[in-house]
């Protein structure tokens, strides 16, 4: 502690710890600033500083506590009289293990002792002492009070950037998936169209172009209709028109529509055991419950490239209507299915890499689920497929 002694004046003791500890001590640097001095850019040096942020100015100000920037960076607060009066920065060439930092802490507060003697002179009488050191508390109150509520709105400032962040994201994933995924349909009408143009072709040739087209075109037409709900979603929410509606009648419908068109697959709709005709009510709006089954559909039809099972079971049990798309395709590892449900996201495993696709099917019925106040998840194992449970109240 000798290098606190015999100090006439702030800056030389600034200057002679700061030497000290770098030159006999070996640190790579040791900074002494000081709120209260005739520096009138002190807090500017420590603002413009590389380690000052708002976890330094929360550790320190806020909670009193060291702040340890990196393994070999550490800001001590210098406290006095309950009043911090400024903050010291140490960078070594080694970790700051806990017992050094005990000792720093300790060298800290010596340090703020010194400096308040410096600051208040011995020849100054105790009253005025005791005046100084009361308009002191209030202006570091103050400062605290200040403190806190810059870090609050700091905090909303990071969290505020994080959302820009990541909207950032969300829309170059938007732009490189439509730009890549409306090409290829695209590259499809365009060729076949091209091959319609010719003088001689066969009706063969001519039933397979069409129907080509009209894959490719039915494909861009559900692109353009997820990002049209994804945009009414996001800017108005769901418009709801509900009613008592039957969701087995609501399955009936789907499968046979799908069915015709995906000769693959075999259809499967489960509506339960027995002779007797059992009603599946929920209140619900008719338009969404139907776009949530063709989604679940969909899906199943899409990574069940060699065909297979598609079931649909419906349960009516305990107060809730239970309904179960299963299919027997590629399914999913273990690290994708807590992902499936993010907008943008696909699977990108062997099998599934290659099958097209936003990503925003799932998403889209997930919120719509909800929006009906019910649930959704997913059983799945890779290479033997996926089952998506939805539930909702019984009426």
């Amino acid at each position: 502690m000798r290098v606190l002694d015999d100090v006439p004046e702030l800056e030389e003791l600034k200057n002679k710890v700061s030497s000290s500890f770098k030159e006999y001590l070996g640190y790579e640097e040791c900074d002494v600033h000081i709120f209260e001095n005739s520096d009138k850019n002190t807090l500017n040096d420590l603002a413009n500083s590389s380690f000052f942020d708002r976890h330094l100015m929360e550790e320190m100000f806020i909670k009193k506590k060291p702040y340890v920037k990196s393994p070999n960076e550490l800001c001590l607060p210098l406290e006095c009289y309950e009043r911090t009066l400024g903050v010291i920065y140490f960078k070594g060439n080694n970790v700051f293990e806990p017992e050094r930092v005990s000792l720093l802490w300790a060298f800290s507060d010596q340090l703020a002792v010194r400096i308040s003697d410096l600051q208040i002179p011995r020849h100054v009488s105790s009253n005025f002492k005791e005046k100084f050191r009361d308009i002191s508390n209030t202006i570091f109150d103050n400062l605290k009070g200040f403190l806190e509520a810059s870090i609050e709105k700091l905090k909303l400032l990071e969290e505020q950037n994080q959302k820009l962040a990541e909207v950032n994201q969300l829309r170059t994933e938007l732009i490189n998936n439509v730009s890549h995924e409306l090409r290829t349909p695209l590259v499809s009408i365009l060729g076949f169209s091209k091959i319609l143009q010719r003088h001689e072709i066969s009706e063969d040739l001519v039933h397979e172009s069409s129907e080509q087209i009209q894959a490719a075109g039915a494909r861009l037409s559900r692109m353009i209709d997820d990002l049209i709900q994804l945009n009414r979603v996001e800017s108005k929410g769901w418009d709801l028109n509900l009613e008592i509606v039957d969701l087995g009648e609501i399955a009936q419908y789907a499968f046979e529509e799908f069915a015709p068109f995906n000769t693959k697959n075999k259809f499967i709709l489960d509506l339960g055991e027995g002779d007797e005709v059992t009603k599946f009510d929920v209140e619900g709006d008719r338009k969404l419950l139907r776009q949530i089954l063709d989604n679940l559909i969909t899906n199943a039809i899409k990574y069940s490239p060699e065909g297979g099972e598609i079931r649909c079971s419906l349960r009516k049990q305990d107060g809730f209507i239970d309904v179960a798309i299963q299919d027997q395709g590629i399914g999913m590892l273990a690290e994708e299915k807590s992902r499936i449900f993010e907008r943008f996201y696909r699977a990108k495993n062997d099998k599934s890499k290659n099958i097209a696709g936003l990503g925003l099917g799932l998403s889209i019925c997930k919120d719509a689920v909800t929006a009906l106040n019910g649930t959704i998840d997913c059983d799945s194992s890779y290479s033997e497929g996926s089952r998506f449970n939805v539930r909702f109240h019984a009426v």
